[in-house]
Parts: C-alpha cells; structure tokens; sequence
C-alpha cells in the first residue's frame, strides 16, 4: 500500500522510499529483489492507467538501475532493463544511463554475452540503433559496432544517439572515435543548444579519465560550433585545469620562497618563530 501511495509522487520520492524499505531489513538483497518486483507490477499497471508520466517512469526505472549497481544485483539489472524495453510501448524512454548502469552491475562477472545478445534484439528496432552499437562496444564486440555504425548515417541520429555511441567508445577507451563524431556534428540540423548533451558526455568522460588534452580539443570544438556551455560543463573544466596547472615555473623552481601562478608571483611567509637550542630525540 505505502508503494501505491508513493509511486504517484516525484521519481526521487520512490527511489527514497526503496532504499528505506532495504535499509531496515536484515536481508538486504532478497527485500530488494522482492522490492523491485513489486515496483514493476505497479509500475506497469500505473503506466496502463496513464496514472504516471512516461518520463517520471523512466526517472524511477533508471533510478532502481543505479541502485542494482551498489547491490550487486546483475540479475534483477537485467530483468529491469528488459522490463524498461517493454515499457516502451507506454512511452518511456531509454536512456544510455541506464544501459550503462546494467553494464556496470555486472562488474566481476563477464558480461560479454548478455551485452551482444541484448545488441542483438535491439538492433530490429529503428529508434534503438544507437543503444545497439553501444551494447556492442560494451561489450567488447567492436567489429560489429563498427559495421552497424556505417550503416547508420549521422543525419539520422539525435543527439541522445550520439551520446551513447561516446559512452560505448569510453568504456574501450577509444576516444579518437568520439572525436571523430564531434568532429562530424555540422551534419546534424541542430542549433548549438541542442548539441549541449554530447559535450556535457565528452568533458564528463575527459575529467573522469584525467584527459586535459581532451578537455582542451573539445573546448575548441564546442566554440566552433557555438554550444552554450551551462555550469557543470564548466565546473569540470575549471578542476581539470587546476589539477593540470604548473605551479612550479623554470625561473621560480630554484626559489623556495615564491610560486610563480600565471604571472603572479606569491611570497610564502617565512616562519617567525624558531626552536633554537632545542632538540627533540627519539628513543
């Protein structure tokens, strides 16, 4: 009943509501799983009734993804992304989150296999071809990614389709391919705030694997085609760089007394006070 009653609120109101219910119970894993159960049969019917937004549906689904990943549940990962496929029908919307978010519950455990075969099932399906050559990546399975992806020409793809061919380039660390697609963007029919979504992946994966290098081509990409950077975007730049900043310059590296930052030089206060004539033994 207290599932029923919550489930028409907001996305992260359920997704609290879960983690609640597990959290008290002794048998973390078995309450989960009996948990999401429940959730899909109500979901399901809500999304029947039209009782729930399509996309509030789809927050929840992705959410209870995310939470198979810090369970360890890869099983239950896997019967909510099929469950997800099916909600389709009712007009959720599958988000390359969420397909990363089954990958990555299978940590420890080969999941080559289930990525191909689920590859393979959504690739009879138009709007599902960019999840299709992700799956491939994921798995490992580049040559057919790469034949699906010549078949796919860029101009028919959304900017969500493109993010989650980034993500599968990132998970096999090939980011010459993503450069490559960033690179053929002016095919799309997009203006540049539409464009926002794929640099927000890119400079995500840069900062996460330490990439300034990246971080600077995507910069200069991003201005050439007038993408509107928002605060994140920003926020990431700014850390890397700052990790990235030489401190030490040629001429003040011999001086121990002074930091050269971008031409600014800062004078470390020497201490005023010294211990003379005391020393300090251990025994």
């Amino acid at each position: 009943d207290d599932l029923v009653r919550v489930i028409s609120t907001k996305p992260r109101h359920v997704l609290k509501h879960v983690r609640q219910l597990v959290w008290r119970s002794r048998k973390k894993e078995l309450h989960f799983r009996n948990t999401v159960t429940q959730l899909m049969i109500v979901l399901q019917d809500f999304l029947r009734k039209e009782q729930i937004e399509p996309e509030h549906a789809s927050a929840i689904m992705e959410g209870v993804l995310e939470e198979c990943v810090k369970l360890s549940q890869h099983d239950m990962a896997h019967l909510l992304f099929r469950a997800f496929l099916r909600f389709r029908k009712y007009g959720c919307q599958i988000t390359i989150d969420a397909l990363r978010h089954l990958f990555e519950s299978y940590k420890g455990t080969d999941s080559t296999e289930l990525m191909n075969q689920l590859a393979q099932e959504m690739s009879y399906d138009f709007d599902l071809r960019a999840f299709c050559i992700a799956a491939y990546l994921f798995a490992g399975n580049i040559k057919e990614a790469d034949k699906l992806r010549a078949e796919v020409p860029i101009a028919e793809m959304t900017p969500l389709d493109i993010v989650a061919i980034v993500e599968g380039y990132d998970s096999q660390g090939m980011r010459d391919k993503s450069f490559e697609l960033l690179e053929s963007l002016t095919e799309l029919q997009c203006k540049g705030e539409d464009l926002l979504p794929i640099y927000k992946s890119i400079f995500r994966i840069c900062f996460k694997r330490d990439d300034w290098e990246g971080m600077e081509a995507a910069l200069e990409l991003s201005s050439q085609q007038e993408v509107p950077l928002d605060q994140v975007v920003f926020s990431n730049i700014l850390r890397l760089k700052m990790k990235h900043c030489l401190l030490y310059t040629s001429d003040a590296a011999d001086e121990e007394d002074s930091v050269d930052l971008g031409g600014r030089r800062i004078i470390k206060k020497k201490k005023s006070r010294r211990m003379e004539g005391t020393e300090l033994t251990r025994e």
